[in-house]
């Protein structure tokens, strides 16, 4: 059940997750956008896309949850960018959460290239 766990992935989303619900708490409520529970939102689905792919044995499922997470960390990354814009997180903030979510797309991204290449091997 936690084999997920040992993905480098994994980690590296969850601890971004955990960072970006600790700025969040520091946006209003009453925000227009609603940033606070979108921040949340989209920064949560990605470790548990990920998560959900450890335990699907079929290479199209796990293709499934690592797009998932990976259009999860484009609008993550949008939303910070709307929280700097509102002057909700400094910019040395801003560039290390940010920073965190472009590497987790490219390890997604890699994830997704050598699944595809799984999968074109068993057909």
């Amino acid at each position: 059940m936690d084999s997920y766990k040992a993905s480098k992935a994994w980690h590296i989303s969850h601890n971004l997750a955990t960072d970006v619900h600790e700025l969040a708490r520091g946006i209003p409520h009453s925000d227009h956008y609603n940033l606070n529970a979108q921040l949340r939102r989209a920064s949560a689905t990605v470790p548990t896309s990920i998560a959900e792919s450890v335990e699907h044995a079929l290479h199209h499922k796990k293709l499934e949850c690592y797009h998932l997470a990976r259009d999860a960390v484009v609008e993550l990354q949008e939303q910070l960018q709307l929280a700097r814009d509102r002057s909700y997180v400094d910019q040395q903030t801003f560039e290390d959460l940010a920073g965190r979510a472009i590497s987790t797309y490219h390890v997604l991204t890699s994830l997704i290239r050598s699944t595809k290449q799984s999968l074109t091997a068993t057909e």
